[in-house]
């Protein structure tokens, strides 16, 4: 419909629309990847899919840049399907929490002052040199 210009409102048609749109994008993305455990958000799922719509009308001459209040996908072109930058993006936040609360409390006094330490300097963005021991040395 956008393709042949029936369309006077697009962005309603896509509000009204998107869930139906978007149905099966998470079960595509799970079968590209070869990760039937991946999670998108629903913007995620959302930007897929105007990044779909954006390619096909790239294909036959047209943009959705020509309607000002259809939204647009982000960062289009950017994303490249790198399995390592997925993993890192597709942690489980609350999984990842509980991990952290489960080493910290076997922590000893020693580590967890180090570990302050280096936090202290992410945090306030004042850098460091530390050197750490370990099993395999430095």
């Amino acid at each position: 419909m956008l393709v042949s210009k029936s369309l006077s409102q697009p962005h309603v048609v896509w509000e009204a629309t998107w869930e139906y749109l978007t149905d099966n994008i998470l079960y595509k993305k799970r079968r590209e990847t070869r990760r039937p455990d991946m999670n998108l958000t629903i913007e995620q799922i959302k930007n897929i899919a105007l990044t779909e719509i954006e390619n096909h009308l790239l294909s036959n001459g047209r943009s959705l840049k020509k309607w000002p209040h259809m939204p647009k996908p982000e960062n289009f072109g950017d994303y490249n399907g790198n399995r390592l930058i997925d993993d890192e993006l597709n942690y489980v936040v609350e999984d990842q929490l509980k991990e952290n609360e489960r080493l910290m409390a076997m922590i000893t006094d020693e580590q967890r002052g180090v570990y302050e330490q280096i936090l202290d300097a992410v945090l306030n963005d004042s850098g460091g040199v530390f050197f750490l021991y370990g099993y395999g040395g430095t």
